[in-house]
Parts: structure tokens; C-alpha cells; sequence
């Protein structure tokens, strides 16, 4: 062996401690030993430098193998501890035994000495290794708790928020119903048709961004929102608001499934609710029928496109939608710059708006928005 072996010996014979080194040299260890023989010099040998074992006699004339060994317990060390002795009595090495020494043997039995001390030396180390492991563990526990702590922590969090957010737009979504209700309330008190109809319009333009936030309160989905229900929502009550149900216009709708963030789809919104009212209030004189249609397609993972169109009457031929002053025309305008999108008007057999856009997508890390090209 070409281990050094720290040897700590509680031996009051030099002649004794000597017949123990020599036993361990002729197993092949390299030794280092160090003899103590009272508590003081144990104490101060533990203290000092960590030991591979600790061999004692039961008996020296300051000293005891019991004290000893409780000396080592208070050091907090796993050193293994054995007993060589003269023969001391069954009763005593039993109980020396069970103090937590790991091994008794007779001073006329070195013979045994070498294997004992290599044994014990490899369940000291198991003992150490299975120490590790097991502390490995705990720590492994005590993070997987913390994290589970945490989690809890968080999700407490984000229930409280989206609560708190679900009753934000529960809110909104009423006062704008208030909203509503008084301009409606002003609207048939109005002598003036154009006052009216102005009002009316304004309502309208208020109810349709008091649908979304009713469709996000009522979503499991606060972030995104059921655009193709929105757009069904919105398109029925302009429908029952202009009372066109006596009326022969039909309504035609091709929706695409498709989720949108509050900042795309409020614009977007209130450009169909504001092209479909116009289609209703101009599109269909002296109780005319007709169809109003609305097409929706998500042409890719980022570009959305939207075809308004009825077979009214059609726009005025000198009117030229870009320089327009009609203020429902100027807002369909800055609704689609505000959409970033590409708008197209036309009006030949009825009137069409088409609209194309880039989806807006957030950075899931820092929260900027940022766009898609095209096929993602």
C-alpha cells in the first residue's frame, strides 16, 4: 500500500503503540501516528488534523477507551475508533461496543489488526460516500421545495392578477355600456338629424370596443382574443342597432379561426364595425336589399386579410377615398395605419374594402413587440 495511514493512538505504552505500527508497516501501510494519553491531548489531537482512525487501549492510567470515545462523538468526526486491550471481560468490550466503537481485539492478536483497520476503513468511507449522497439529496429536496414554493408563490400571483385583470375589463366594459346608454339617451333627444346621427355613430363605435372587452372578460384566454366571435358579436348588433332585421339584407361571413392581442384587434375592430355601418346606413336607400359580406383570412402564421364588400348602391363617383374629409373614411384610414396594414378600397357593383396586415406578435422575454414576415 502506498496510502499514508493517520494514525491516532490512545496508548499509555510506547512498547504497545510501537507492536501496533508495526503490525500496520508489515501490512504495508505508510504510517503517520500520534500518541496521546489524557483527554487534554485528544482533544488537541482532534482538533489539529482529521485522523483515518483511532486505535486505544481500554485502560490507561489517566484515561479511558469510554472517554475517549466520547471525545470523538463531541468532535463531530467519523473516525473509526477500535479497541486493542488486554482481556478487559465480555461485559465491557460488549459495552464499548455498543458506545460506537467498530472493533475490540487483544494486544496478543495483532495479527488482526491490519485487516480490522482496513475494514473499518472502507465502511468509513461507504459511510462517508452514502453521507454525500444522502446531503446531495437534502439539498436536492430543499431546492425542489423551494422551487415548489415558488411555483405556489406564482401562481397565487398570477390568479390574483388575472382576477384582478378580468375584473378590469369587466369594468371597462360596463362603464363604456354607460357610455353608451347616454349618448343613446342624447341621440332621441336630438333635433338635429346630423346631431343624430353623429351620436349614433359615436355609440356604436363605443359598444363595439365594450363587446371585446365583455368577449376578453368571458375568455380563459385574457391575452387574446376569439376574433372570429368578436366579429360575429359586433356585426349582429350593428345589424339590430340600424334595424335592418325587416329589412332584406343578408349578412355573409367566412371567418377564419383566429386569436389576436388586444392592441391588434381593438383597431381592427372598430375598422369592420365602422365599414359594416356604413354599408348599413348608405349602402341600401328607400329599404333596398342586399348583401353584406365579411371575409376573413390568416393567409399565413403573420398576415391576416379581411375583404369588407356589399352590392349597394356604391360610393359617389367623384369621391376619391384617399383625400376624403368623411370622417368615417378618415377613420377607416388611420385604423389601418395603426394596423400597419395595406387598405384598399373600390366601388363597382357595391362597395369593397380589402385589408391586409402583419400580425403583432410580443417578446415572450421582454415584453417589445415585435413583426412576422411573412411564412413565419
Amino acid at each position: 500500500m502506498n496510502e499514508v495511514l493517520r494514525v491516532l493512538q490512545v496508548e499509555g505504552s510506547i512498547l504497545d503503540a510501537s507492536s501496533s505500527e508495526r503490525a500496520l508497516a508489515k501490512a504495508g501501510y505508510s504510517l503517520h501516528c500520534e500518541r496521546v494519553v489524557n483527554a487534554a491531548e485528544m482533544r488537541a489531537a482532534l482538533a489539529e488534523q482529521p485522523w483515518d482512525v483511532i486505535i486505544s487501549d481500554y485502560r490507561l492510567p489517566q484515561f479511558d477507551a469510554p472517554a475517549a470515545l466520547l471525545l470523538l462523538h463531541e468532535s463531530g468526526h467519523d473516525i473509526p475508533f477500535i479497541v486493542v486491550s488486554a482481556a478487559i471481560g465480555e461485559e465491557l468490550a460488549l459495552a464499548i461496543m455498543k458506545s460506537g466503537a467498530q472493533d475490540y481485539l487483544l494486544k496478543d492478536d495483532l495479527a488482526r489488526l491490519a485487516p480490522a483497520v482496513e475494514r473499518e476503513l472502507q465502511d468509513a468511507r461507504t459511510r462517508k460516500d452514502r453521507a454525500m449522497v444522502a446531503g446531495a439529496l437534502q439539498q436536492s429536496e430543499e431546492r425542489v421545495e423551494a422551487q415548489r414554493a415558488t411555483l405556489e408563490r406564482q401562481t397565487v400571483s398570477l390568479q390574483q392578477r388575472e382576477t384582478l385583470l378580468r375584473e378590469i375589463h369587466h369594468r371597462v366594459k360596463n362603464n363604456m355600456q354607460v357610455m353608451s346608454s347616454l349618448l343613446s339617451l342624447q341621440a332621441r333627444a336630438a333635433l338635429n338629424p346630423e346631431t343624430r346621427r353623429m351620436l349614433e355613430d359615436n355609440q356604436n363605435r363605443i359598444q363595439s370596443m365594450a363587446l371585446l372587452h365583455e368577449i376578453l372578460y368571458q375568455s380563459e384566454d385574457l391575452a387574446m382574443v376569439d376574433f372570429p366571435k368578436y366579429v360575429l358579436r359586433t356585426v349582429d348588433y350593428l345589424f339590430r342597432s340600424f334595424g335592418v332585421k325587416d329589412r332584406q339584407i343578408r349578412l355573409h361571413t367566412e371567418l377564419d379561426q383566429l386569436a389576436l392581442e388586444l392592441d391588434d384587434a381593438l383597431p381592427f375592430g372598430l375598422l369592420i364595425s365602422e365599414v359594416v355601418s356604413n354599408s348599413l346606413k348608405h349602402a341600401f336607400p328607400q329599404g333596398r336589399g342586399g348583401a353584406v359580406s365579411v371575409f376573413l383570412r390568416q393567409q399565413s402564421d403573420a398576415t391576416i386579410s379581411l375583404i369588407l364588400s356589399d352590392d349597394g348602391i356604391g360610393l359617389p363617383r367623384e369621391l376619391d377615398w384617399t383625400t376624403t374629409r368623411s370622417l368615417g373614411l378618415r377613420l377607416v384610414r388611420a385604423l389601418a395605419q395603426q394596423l400597419r396594414g395595406i387598405l384598399e378600397i373600390r366601388s363597382q357593383a357595391g362597395t369593397e374594402v380589402r385589408l391586409t396586415f402583419q400580425v403583432r406578435h410580443r417578446d415572450p422575454m421582454g415584453g417589445a413587440e415585435f413583426h412576422t414576415s411573412n411564412g413565419g
